[in-house]
């Protein structure tokens, strides 16, 4: 029940996302937020029709989630702010190059200590902390556990949910708490003693808080949340509840004290760097990337350059093309993976090739064949783009051969196996490769 009422808070960024826009001009200010956000629409109308925009709302996930999001989607930002980051997260947002500094006027309310720096506008604060479901422990006649120690313990054995660290905030935020009280390796210790004891590690709070917890319906009675749970409870009731129905769990190295703030994102804009590398051997545009990464210690400087001085176009007004649109091979894995799970142990090694004429770019079409066929599906995958010719590579220099990543699907024509030639059938028809 973490509802965030956040009055004013896109005033605490506007001015640096509409400074310049003509007095008549109306734009769209697109703000991400964590899944948790809520805001009184009269509050945004009333924004809207004083500040000559359009506002849209994106939830991008609990927030550990949304900034893995925004970090993918990079180049091409999914939003002009971002609302719910907070101080375990801002630095991996710093580290990404994601914001641009900006210093709301609001800040100077916010007390010192709790000011994030010029990235982060603080908005909201508040102590992560596990709360216990009152009615099931005294059903069950069953006391509180006074430390991690004993939450760890078969006397609690599957009865605490918590959320993910790589994905949550507050998840982020109870694993730096134990951190700071029993140090790095004594945490990781915890949280493995924690898991092998039936702990639920979930994606995130409004899955652990209204799906897990047992106030709920869930089976988990101690959940990771906000020491301000318990009165919003109460609160959020509208009467209903005089008292709350659960409680605050103040764990030694179970609290943190969490900032979450709003912050601009970096715009995006796409530079020609052409006459950096006129002089790299090419016979077309198409295989010019390939120069480029053969000759990579060469141009690299010259590219850099390029990209500090130009101005370049938004993304949204370029076509963006396969960035490597005409590899000598692709070499793909079959079930190089441990299935979500599902398999005890990794496959035996088993590739097949798909044409280079399998590739399309950002936003075309996967074509089905003109083939009789009914599944026809696409798998999100990384590929990686080898810098230098390799053959019977140790493992141990493997990462010396790779010059880089990109987003790759493939496409399969999933029961296309009956005409024979299966891995063709399946998985090398033109298109099949975005």
């Amino acid at each position: 029940m973490k509802k965030m009422v956040l009055a004013g808070m896109v005033a605490l960024t506007v001015s640096a996302c509409v400074q310049g826009v003509q007095a008549q001009s109306v734009l769209t200010l697109t703000v991400i937020t964590h899944d948790s956000f809520d805001l009184d629409k009269k509050l945004i109308a009333g924004f809207e029709a004083a500040n000559r925009v359009k506002v849209r709302l994106i939830k991008g996930g609990d927030a550990g989630e949304m900034l893995n999001k925004l970090i993918l989607s990079k180049a091409s930002p999914l939003a002009d702010v971002v609302y719910g980051l907070d101080n375990t997260l801002l630095p991996r947002a710093e580290a990404a190059g994601l914001l641009t500094p900006y210093t709301s006027p609001a800040s100077a309310k916010v007390a010192a200590q709790n000011r994030l720096g010029p990235l982060l506008s603080t908005v909201d604060t508040g102590y992560v902390a596990l709360n216990y479901d009152k009615a099931y422990f005294a059903k069950a006649g069953l006391k509180l556990p006074v430390s991690l120690a004993e939450l760890s313990g078969p006397q609690y054995a599957r009865l605490t949910v918590v959320e993910s660290p790589a994905t949550s905030s507050p998840g982020a935020a109870f694993y730096l708490a134990t951190v700071q009280e029993l140090g790095q390796d004594g945490a990781l210790a915890w949280w493995r003693a924690a898991r092998q004891n039936g702990m639920k590690v979930t994606r995130g709070w409004s899955q652990a808080y209204n799906q897990d917890f047992s106030l709920y319906g869930g089976r988990y009675p101690i959940v990771l949340s906000y020491a301000s749970s318990p009165a919003a409870e109460v609160f959020y009731s509208e009467g209903k509840l005089k008292e709350a129905p659960t409680g605050n769990l103040f764990l030694p190295g179970s609290s943190f004290l969490q900032l979450e703030g709003v912050g601009v994102l970096k715009g995006s804009n796409v530079v020609d760097v052409t006459a950096a590398v006129q002089n790299v051997p090419h016979t077309g545009p198409g295989n010019l990337i390939i120069g480029v990464i053969e000759r990579w210690a060469d141009v690299r400087g010259a590219l850099e350059r390029a990209v500090a001085s130009g101005s370049g176009l938004p993304v949204s007004q370029v076509k963006i093309r396969p960035p490597l649109p005409k590899p000598a091979k692709v070499d793909c894995m079959a079930v190089n993976y441990m299935e979500d799970g599902t398999r005890q142990e990794a496959a035996p090694i088993n590739a097949f090739h798909k044409s280079p004429g399998c590739i399309v770019g950002h936003g075309d079409t996967m074509v089905m064949p003109d083939i009789p066929i009914s599944i026809l599906e696409g798998e999100a995958e990384l590929a990686v783009v080898l810098g230098k010719r390799a053959r019977n590579v140790p493992a141990a220099k493997a990462m010396e051969h790779v010059f880089g990543y990109v987003n790759f699907i493939d496409g399969s024509a999933r029961d296309a196996t009956k005409l024979g030639n299966s891995f063709y059938q399946v998985k090398s028809r033109d298109t099949f490769a975005p």
